[in-house]
């Protein structure tokens, strides 16, 4: 490597690898320590609930995740802070694999600096001990990637499945991911090697089969009871992910490089081992920002699993024109690093509300609420609670880590007449500010309130008529 920084040791892949695991899992295990006993939080909640084998609590999604945690609840004897560690090692992955990938496409130094980027992303170190199925399919997806970039079908069959039997938003990466490998395939094999990549489908069907045995209905992917093929909002959704993906929390400063940098080394047709996987990487992309617009509900960590590509993307092309100049890619990766640090407590928004969960600041919406529910146990443990989901699970669940025993909930739009008082956390989804919209309808009245930063928690008492 001519210039600019070098961390091969004697030409020892296996040191250098190791180095580059070192530098990336150190301080993400060490700055998520003081996490651990954090209470669960959103989407965290109901695939945590399942993985304690309670019935019901998540099944609109395949099992695997909470199979994965369930296996190390019973090794660890079920304490609060599993999901977290597991959530934790699947980022792990997430980061050695983005590495792997921008070795790949790149070269050494594009693959630590997007992994490094990635790790220093706001989404990204938010989500890394949450413990949502978005972690676990980052993962799965970028090790998919990988292997079938690497043409090694069994691995990329394997960890393709898992993805899939994690969350049906994989199946268009296995499509994509089928197309590659028949179109690299001899041409007498081809129609044979694309159902083979195929295959991991059929994991999705089985799910849906056994669901089916056991329930008795078949459920459809989650997210085809929010498509919406409306032209004009999918055109507006379509440009509200790309801002979500290219331009927020400052990775403007990371695409505009990624636009310069693109133009100069197509200008200059640097040939290089790792150009031909752009093209694919950047397909990816875009399917899966179609993919994202064609669907109304959508937050920003749903995307989590692009996040390696667009980094890998812009380090490759990056390095490229940084051969001439070797500090180019340091100096702009150095930057960027230092702009995702100072937002990684941001409250930046996108259209329909604020986007709590892609940034630190949810902590205060956690702390508020563990402070109600400390209140509720302590002081009203006898009184039936009204509230809406995810509250009904964080006050019915002491896995959860918001309550010691279980509390008599009741779930809003049931009889509310059964409660005696209502908890509600108005920046914690459209159905708590329309549990708030409900004060005056039931005659509700203001008992207590708790305050963390913005975030704010009301109890109020439902008066007997």
């Amino acid at each position: 490597m001519a210039g600019g920084f070098n961390f091969r040791l004697d030409g020892h892949k296996a040191i250098e690898d190791g180095l580059a695991a070192a530098v990336l899992l150190a301080p993400l295990i060490l700055l998520n320590l003081p996490l651990l006993g954090v209470p669960y939080y959103w989407d965290a909640m109901a695939p945590l609930v399942q993985a304690h084998g309670i019935k019901g609590a998540d099944y609109m999604h395949p099992a695997l995740p909470c199979l994965i945690t369930e296996l190390f609840l019973r090794i660890l004897n079920y304490a609060t802070w599993v999901g977290h560690v597991v959530s934790l090692a699947f980022s792990s992955l997430t980061l050695i694999f983005t590495y792997k990938l921008g070795c790949l496409i790149g070269d050494k130094r594009a693959g630590l600096y997007s992994a490094v980027l990635l790790l220093a992303s706001p989404l990204f170190f938010t989500q890394s001990a949450m413990f949502t199925r978005d972690v676990f399919l980052a993962a799965f997806m970028i090790m998919s990637i990988y292997y079938a970039l690497k043409e090694r079908v069994f691995q990329y069959v394997l960890f393709a499945s898992c993805a899939v039997l994690t969350k049906a938003t994989a199946i268009p990466m296995i499509v994509l991911s089928a197309a590659y490998l028949a179109g690299r395939h001899r041409p007498g094999g081809r129609a044979r090697m694309f159902l083979v990549a195929l295959s991991p489908i059929l994991c999705y069907l089985a799910w849906m089969i056994m669901f089916k045995i056991r329930f008795g209905s078949f459920i459809p992917p989650l997210h085809l009871y929010y498509v919406d093929m409306s032209p004009a909002d999918d055109i507006q959704r379509f440009l509200q992910r790309s801002k979500e993906l290219f331009i927020d929390d400052y990775k403007w400063f990371m695409s505009a490089a990624l636009l310069i940098g693109g133009g100069l080394v197509y200008t200059k047709g640097r040939p290089t081992s790792g150009r031909r996987y752009l093209a694919p990487i950047s397909i990816f992309i875009l399917v899966y920002i179609a993919f994202f617009a064609a669907i109304r509900s959508t937050v920003a960590w749903y995307m989590l699993f692009l996040y390696p590509g667009f980094f890998i993307l812009c380090c490759a092309v990056i390095s490229r024109i940084g051969r001439a100049s070797s500090a180019c890619l340091p100096i702009i990766s150095g930057l960027q690093i230092i702009l995702f640090v100072t937002n990684w407590y941001g409250d930046a928004g996108v259209s329909g509300g604020e986007r709590i969960g892609a940034h630190l600041n949810y902590l205060d919406l956690v702390y508020a609420e563990k402070q109600a529910a400390d209140f509720i146990e302590h002081s009203l443990a006898d009184e039936v609670v009204l509230a809406v989901w995810p509250q009904s699970l964080a006050l019915s669940y002491p896995c959860l880590g918001y309550v010691a025993r279980p509390l008599d909930v009741v779930r809003a739009g049931m009889n509310y007449a059964e409660a005696d008082i209502v908890f509600c956390s108005p920046k914690n989804g459209g159905h708590n500010r329309k549990l708030c919209g409900m004060f005056d309808q039931i005659g509700a009245v203001p008992l207590r309130g708790f305050k963390v930063d913005d975030k704010k928690v009301y109890i109020h008492r439902i008066p007997k008529r």
